[in-house]
């Protein structure tokens, strides 16, 4: 599986390095055009005999073919001037060619994303920024495909792989293995200090000191969208905007504190502020998903760490009087969700500190159960049926489930049991370490159901959906893009006819003309012949 997501990744790594030859190429063609169609208005323009209306057509042809030829590459404009040159220009406006002057299309790494290329046109010295400007053409075609076709399937691949290795990791996390240990990491850590960081790009164009930290911390997988966004700060350097690069749309916005250390939430994960200076007009780019799936490593390497077991079980008192059962449960979690470190009754290898006993008693004819420190005999909940609202109150006829779930409790423990059926006053029930369970493969199955799970798009989606989501996507955008062509060329055809009819050759137009000026000359030629033959008998009558 890693291997697949980084064969992929690299896939569309070269896709990207494609379009990067394929755009500096098409600036050198664009450029010998750009010379080209100004030196033949040069030459058009001192033709010795447009003076007197006599059009140099050959040169024109030469012309008109080279601005073909560059229509193919980007949108242009074109406008007739003095002397019958012309002035092209990129449909905004910005000129390429004035008279015999062209300017230079070229191409550099983009200030905000040093992974892609921008194009630049260099003229009178300075040079400008026209990225959003070339549209149409082989150009503009490499730029849509770039920005709406490959940016979002990186996006989309690396979603696809954090949520793995996220929801992976935390089943594996909450297992035991072979050797009696707690699970660690199944893949690499998708918020190790690195990959936080990496995250973040700063724009070259910051100002100094450039010493601002950021990172990216992913907090729900299930909630993660796939996409970039722009971090701009403006006023002062402490007012900031949030925009989605898709969109356009500013989706958070605020104020740094001083220090500015704070966070930016988002669905799925935070944007961390930690520390630097920041400067009106900085801007970072954040991507949390697009390089994912390179990143994406195993942590697993013997068979022996694989974390198939639950580290916990239960059993019922051999001298129970009910019929009560436990089931053996369920995992939540051995880390505190909000500092990450272990909870403290999984702090020691090998052990559950302390292990519990769920004793029932009766309390004024409410049957209720305390939650013993079975090592000490301390109880660390007790039930009390006049509580409000009521503790630990046992409910006949229904699974009961014993601990509390939010992990913001002092009495969250990190797991789940149910009981069920009819417990009796003085019945009690043991919760322990896992110890030697060698023939468990509880986690195996949990582990094992993540497959067909829903964990992302906020449950609606499972793995295989989200990755078949990206595949149906890319499909889609491939059949409009055949579907364009195709209407880009009847287009073309359409035009073409046109063009032809007024300034092209008909060649059955002219099959037919050449018949009739062949019949127009042999009838002449005959008129010739009757005129000589009259005027010779002429002569001979004066004999």
């Amino acid at each position: 599986m890693v291997n697949r997501f980084e064969a992929l990744n690299q896939e569309f790594i070269q896709q990207r390095e494609s379009v990067k030859t394929q755009m500096e190429q098409g600036v050198k063609d664009a450029n010998t055009l750009l010379k080209s169609i100004a030196q033949l208005n040069l030459a058009i323009s001192e033709s010795p005999g447009l003076a007197q209306g006599r059009e140099p057509n050959e040169l024109l042809d030469k012309r008109d073919e080279k601005l073909r030829e560059l229509s193919e590459l980007v949108n242009i404009s074109v406008v007739q001037a003095e002397g019958s040159q012309v002035n092209v220009s990129l449909r905004n406006g910005q000129a390429l060619v004035v008279g015999d002057r062209a300017a230079q299309l070229g191409t550099r790494d983009n200030a905000e994303d040093p992974t892609r290329l921008e194009f630049t046109l260099t003229t009178g010295g300075r040079t400008l920024n026209v990225d959003s400007q070339v549209n149409g053409g082989k150009l503009g075609g490499l730029r849509r495909f770039e920005s709406e076709a490959l940016q979002p399937a990186f996006a989309e691949l690396g979603r696809v792989a954090i949520a793995l290795s996220e929801t992976l990791n935390h089943q594996h996390e909450i297992g035991m293995d072979l050797e009696g240990d707690l699970g660690g990491l199944f893949f690499s850590d998708i918020n190790s200090q690195a990959a936080q960081r990496g995250r973040v790009i700063a724009n070259t164009n910051n100002g100094a000191p450039r010493d601002a930290q950021l990172a990216v911390e992913i907090i729900d997988s299930s909630q993660l969208p796939a996409g970039s966004w722009s971090l701009r700060f403006g006023g002062d350097g402490r007012n900031f905007e949030l925009v989605d690069r898709a969109t356009g749309e500013v989706v958070n916005q605020g104020r740094l504190p001083d220090p500015v250390q704070s966070e930016i939430s988002m669905p799925g994960f935070n944007i961390r502020i930690e520390g630097g200076t920041f400067n009106a007009g900085d801007s970072f780019l954040i991507e949390p998903t697009r390089n994912a799936a390179a990143n994406i490593g195993l942590e697993v390497n013997r068979e022996e760490d694989l974390a198939f077991a639950s580290p916990v079980r239960a059993e019922g008192s051999a001298g129970n009087t009910g019929d009560a059962t436990i089931n053996q449960g369920k995992m939540l979690d051995v880390r505190d969700p909000f500092t990450n470190s272990l909870l403290s009754n999984f702090r020691q290898d090998g052990q559950l500190d302390p292990p519990l006993d769920i004793q029932f008693r009766d309390d004024g004819g409410q049957l209720v159960y305390d939650i013993v420190d079975a090592n000490t005999n301390t109880v660390l909940q007790a039930g009390d049926a006049a509580a409000v609202p009521p503790v630990n109150v046992f409910q006949a006829g229904q699974s009961n489930k014993l601990f509390t779930e939010d992990p913001r409790s002092p009495d969250y423990f990190g797991f789940q049991f149910e009981i069920s059926g009819n417990p009796r006053p003085g019945d009690s029930f043991s919760i322990n370490y896992n110890t030697n369970g060698v023939s468990d493969n509880r986690n195996a199955e949990f582990l094992a159901a993540l497959g067909t799970e829903n964990t992302l798009n906020n449950g609606s989606q499972s793995f295989a959906e989200g990755y078949a989501g990206l595949v149906e996507d890319i499909g889609v955008k491939t059949r409009q893009s055949q579907l364009d062509k195709d209407a880009g060329s009847t287009l073309l055809e359409q035009s073409t006819n046109q063009r032809e009819s007024v300034s092209g050759v008909n060649l059955d137009e002219e099959a037919g003309k050449l018949i009739q000026y062949q019949a127009a000359y042999n009838a002449s030629a005959q008129v010739v012949s009757v005129a000589q033959d009259l005027f010779n008998t002429l002569l001979q009558s004066f004999r």
